[in-house]
């Protein structure tokens, strides 16, 4: 339809309603999306924010198909959300938990912040005392602060629901608004942003606008997923001798692993990811000069020995550094399966790796059981058998 309209959102604690209204106040179509809560506990209210992020997505698509509104139609978007839910973030804009809704019943220890003596006299004297304590242990902070100090550690910034969809909705409007300088970053590779000397990697933007809540690619899973593959196709579809195929396989997948690395250390200026791409290196560039100049001047067995101990060495090595860089940090479920197939996969590689290479050593016991040939032999006529 033609016209110019907006979505109007109120987001409650069961249930998102939305209404698309042209600019004159006209209702066009609604719709009404429930969603559950996380109840770990009892008295317990949660939910993850991305849900409520896809939600409002999935809202506005819904909207824009039943009133048949195009998205260059859309002029404004407002949003009413339930109060006192709060968010946790990082440095990133990324939560680091579910968020705490309003009714959550938990409650801190009035002991988790210490007030000073004078401070409960004089609350005391006005009979305020255990108004102020009722509200130390209702703040979902102090809660976090005394039973999960990980996440308080880690938190940048705590926010309300509006808040972070305030955030989210900025960040949109930013990198649109800006978009020639924005159009020439590595979209898919590493997104991110950038605010005076500053570098964001983006982990909050839904870089499908409206469609989903992050799309900044997971490097771990990307390696991951390059050895599966390479090693259907190497053993499945072209059926190569794996003992040829695995250490190219893998030190592959760590080199990509390692210009990762180095790129996002040079993109956000972190020195750490520059010296863990740096570390990972190390194996790729030992094996080619071993393989160019130490093993042409070997010969038979002790070639071939000396092949197999570097390869597994270098390959379990990487595979112990790679695990520890990453199982170090509190990684999210997806990382930590990607380590475990990562292990089982370098595990097996190896020992199947061994196995072929210890059968095809081989000797040859006899040169020939012929009996030595004269020259009478040799100038004898050849008589074909009827």
């Amino acid at each position: 339809m033609l016209g110019e309209y907006i979505i109007a959102y109120d987001f409650g604690t069961s249930a998102v309603k939305a209404v698309l209204v042209d600019v004159e106040g006209q209702a066009l179509c609604s719709y009404t999306r429930d969603y559950p809560l996380i109840q770990l506990h009892a008295g317990w209210a949660e939910q993850e924010p991305e849900y409520y992020w896809k939600t409002l997505c999935q809202t506005c698509k819904k909207l824009l198909a039943r009133g048949k509104v195009k998205k260059d139609a859309l002029r404004g978007v407002t949003l009413t959300t339930q109060r006192d839910t709060m968010i946790y973030l990082d440095k990133n804009g990324k939560p680091l938990r579910p968020a705490i809704l309003w009714l959550d019943q938990r409650r801190a220890d009035k002991s988790i912040v210490k007030l000073p003596f004078y401070m409960k006299a004089g609350l005391r004297l006005v009979n305020m005392l255990d108004a102020v304590e009722y509200f130390i242990t209702e703040s979902e902070a102090n809660w976090i602060r005394q039973y999960q100090p990980e996440i308080w550690e880690k938190t940048y910034k705590f926010v309300f629901l509006s808040g972070f969809f305030s955030l989210a909705s900025a960040r949109i409007a930013y990198v649109i608004s800006n978009w020639e300088a924005f159009s020439g970053f590595i979209w898919y590779w590493l997104p991110y942003e950038k605010y005076g000397e500053e570098i964001f990697l983006f982990r909050l933007l839904p870089w499908r606008f409206l469609n989903i809540f992050d799309g900044g690619i997971n490097i771990l899973v990307m390696f991951v997923s390059f050895l599966f593959f390479a090693t259907i196709g190497v053993v499945i579809i072209k059926k190569w001798r794996w003992r040829d195929m695995f250490p190219v396989i893998f030190f592959s997948a760590e080199a990509m692993l390692a210009m990762s690395f180095l790129f996002s250390g040079v993109i956000a200026n972190n020195m750490g990811w520059i010296v863990q791409g740096g570390v990972l290196l190390i194996p790729i560039i030992l094996i080619l000069i071993i393989l160019s100049f130490v093993t042409p001047n070997t010969e038979g067995k002790e070639e071939k020995s000396l092949y197999i101990i570097v390869n597994i060495f270098l390959i379990l090595l990487s595979t112990g550094f790679i695990l520890y860089v990453y199982l170090k940090n509190d990684i999210e479920l997806i990382d930590k399966i990607s380590c475990l197939i990562f292990l089982i996969w370098s595990l097996i590689g190896s020992l199947s790796f061994l196995r072929e290479e210890r059968g095809s050593r081989f000797s040859i016991e006899r040169v020939s059981s012929v009996r030595t040939i004269s020259s009478a032999d040799i100038n004898q006529p050849i008589r074909l058998s009827k």
